[in-house]
């Protein structure tokens, strides 16, 4: 087992000391809060009042953080935050909480700026589309209140299509039109008679015009003009509250340092909630490191003497975290795992071992020297010149190591950029696809048998020493039993390796037939089982082709590498020709690159998590997240 072992933390104090008690616990970086159990005494009291303020102030910061990296960007000149978070001490972090009334006023001036900017965007939007809506009509110098009706004619101002004839010129009653130059149609203004103005206007409508929605006292180039006005004035106001805005970023590191400080004063009241509380006492519970504990509480008793502590055993029902102590080389491994679900505490750490396939899987498939040698460079770099996030940092180190796996792997199989002909310490997949099928299918026994070996372990960990044994054994024999037929295909005259296989597989089934029903009290229930398990060497059969995988990928990279470069070499000619060819190298081989890259991992934890998980591991635990590691912008030293 390569986890921590945990200790099950009680502290009963004050709750005018709940503070001190929890900053402790926080800057302590070891104490994971857990609900308190049923103590028979006190209550849980569901008050979220404080919790909701807090939740609220956050918020806010949240609000202003993002408004001003949104116009530092639209300004041009976005904010240069490094990568990762920002390290500080204790101190300094609690430092930045005592301006919280100074920074929340900047946060409701931001506040302010935000409204009426977006009032501004809105007024201006509407202005636009009120001066689109007017363009049609701005060669009409006259008013719109013009185009209406006296007591005996009317006159009607319509927008129609471009070079749409005047609707009215063979109507039956007598009419006047004039047409305006107009580039989004054809404008005219037209006067009737009164009685003819319901007349006109459905010619009007059958030939497509619409008449002027505009009925005001301005000329349409007034009307634009005054509303271009607006709009720069408006221009102009916008512009001054973005620098008013951008005056405030001289905030934005304190904002994001409040915005992690109030971010645990909510991690604390979300704890407070699971609390057992009296008027005046609490008691809260938690995991914390077994070689940690004692420090914790003593360092918890110092800070005052109305506290009772204590190092509870642990029941049954508890659920500690789990807190791996992998080597180095092993432990960013842990995060592809933690995908899949992290180890139960107390559960076997698969990492050890599926940190190892995994290495060799991704060499195999990228199977390329140059490109394992780039990925590892580049890797290397990332982590050395750029603050990485703790997972980021674990995905890229994973690249990294198998990085060299790839190389290895290129080398003992020929393979470098792709280049038809290159020496391999071993042989060229290409020239013997056979061979690296058998490889691939050996590898994948290999990885299976860990699996079931490691199941075994676990059974009778658990005092189940004969299912253990029971139900690994006879799967060994059926893999040695092939491996012998395997061996005599290599060495024909060995006849006695078929005879070994025959007997080797016929005692593994005989076995399976018998004991695989032991389970069940009953006759047939035995028998039953025992045949379902013979049925179940098909799943086993299954499982050892599926690591075919690695063979097809393995050949897929090269050839296409090798295709890559065919392609490239036709413009080798004359220096042009050259430079094309090169471009075309880089940017083929990168693709190449990219797209193994993405089958070495995809298809890699496929085989870690149905093959090889599938045979042992539960799973279903939950990584050690202590107190004051859930901060998104500082990370304390």
């Amino acid at each position: 087992m390569s986890y921590v072992k945990m200790s099950k933390i009680r502290i009963v104090g004050l709750r005018a000391e709940r503070n001190v008690i929890m900053n402790v616990l926080e800057r302590s970086g070891s104490f994971e809060i857990a609900p308190t159990g049923e103590l028979g005494a006190g209550e849980r009291v569901r008050e979220t009042s404080h919790l909701d303020k807090v939740t609220v102030r956050r918020s806010r910061l949240g609000f202003a953080i993002d408004f001003l990296n949104r116009v530092c960007a639209e300004a041009g000149r976005p904010n240069k935050k490094p990568a990762g978070r920002a390290v500080m001490g204790y101190d300094d972090f609690y430092d930045v909480a005592a301006k919280e009334y100074e920074l929340l006023a900047a946060v409701d001036e931001l506040e302010k700026i935000s409204f009426e900017r977006v009032e501004i965007k809105s007024q201006i939007s509407k202005l636009q589309n009120l001066n689109r809506r007017l363009a049609p009509y701005k060669s009409v110098e006259a008013r719109f209140s013009d185009f209406r009706s006296t007591d005996s004619a009317a006159a009607i101002l319509a927008l129609g299509p471009s070079a749409a004839p005047n609707p009215l010129s063979d109507a039956d009653f007598p009419s006047h039109a004039e047409n305006y130059g107009c580039a989004e149609g054809t404008l005219i203004g037209v006067i009737v008679q009164k009685a003819d103005r319901e007349s006109a206007l459905e010619r009007l409508s059958a030939a497509g015009f619409a008449p002027c929605p505009f009925d005001g006292d301005s000329v349409p180039a007034e009307a634009i003009a005054r509303n271009d006005a607006e709009i720069a004035r408006l221009e102009n106001r916008d512009a001054e509250l973005l620098q008013a805005a951008l005056d405030y970023n001289r905030y934005i590191d304190e904002f994001m340092t409040l915005f992690d400080v109030l971010g645990l004063e909510v991690e604390k009241s979300e704890a407070e909630l699971d609390f057992v509380r009296t008027n005046s006492a609490f008691v809260l519970e938690g995991w914390a490191p077994e070689e940690t504990a004692g420090r914790i509480l003593d360092e918890v008793r110092s800070k005052t003497d109305n506290v009772v502590t204590a190092v509870c055993q642990i029941d049954k029902d508890d659920k500690p975290p789990t807190l791996n102590t992998n080597v180095k080389i092993v432990k960013p491994f842990e995060g592809i795992t933690n995908m899949y679900s992290a180890p139960a505490y107390g559960e076997i750490d698969p990492n050890p071992f599926m940190s190892v396939f995994f290495f060799v899987f991704f060499g195999i498939i990228l199977g390329d020297a140059g490109y394992g040698l780039v990925l590892s460079v580049l890797c290397f770099l990332a982590l050395k010149f750029i603050k990485l996030e703790k997972s980021v940092r674990g995905m890229i180190q994973v690249f990294g190591i198998c990085g060299v796996s790839a190389v290895v792997a290129g080398a003992v199989f020929g393979g470098y950029f792709g280049i038809a002909g290159a020496p391999a310490l071993w042989f060229n997949p290409m020239d013997n696809p056979i061979l690296m099928l058998a490889v691939s299918l050996v590898l994948g026994v290999i990885h299976l048998s860990v699996g079931y070996g490691i199941n075994m372990v676990k059974k009778i960990k658990n005092g189940h020493i004969a299912d253990g044994i029971l139900s690994v054994i006879f799967i060994y024999m059926i893999f040695i039993g092939v491996g012998f037929f395997a061996l005599n295909l290599i060495i024909p005259s060995a006849k006695w390796l078929t005879t070994a296989a025959l007997y080797t597989l016929a005692a593994a089934m005989a076995g399976i037939l018998l004991t695989n029903g032991r389970a069940s009290k009953k006759l047939g229930g035995k028998i039953i089982g025992g045949l379902s398990g013979l049925y179940g060497l098909i799943n086993l059969f299954s499982d050892v082709l599926s690591y075919a995988r690695l063979f097809g990928l393995a050949l897929s990279s090269g050839a296409v590498g090798l295709a890559f470069n065919m392609l490239a070499a036709m413009f080798f000619t004359g220096p042009v020709g050259y430079i094309i060819g090169a471009i075309l190298l880089v940017v083929l081989h990168s693709l190449n690159m990219a797209l193994s890259l993405l089958s070495a991992f995809v298809h890699n934890i496929r085989l870690q998590y149905l093959e090889f998980y599938g045979k042992f591991y539960e799973g279903g635990g939950r990584p050690f997240t202590p107190m004051g590691g859930k901060t998104k912008y500082v990370r304390f030293q």
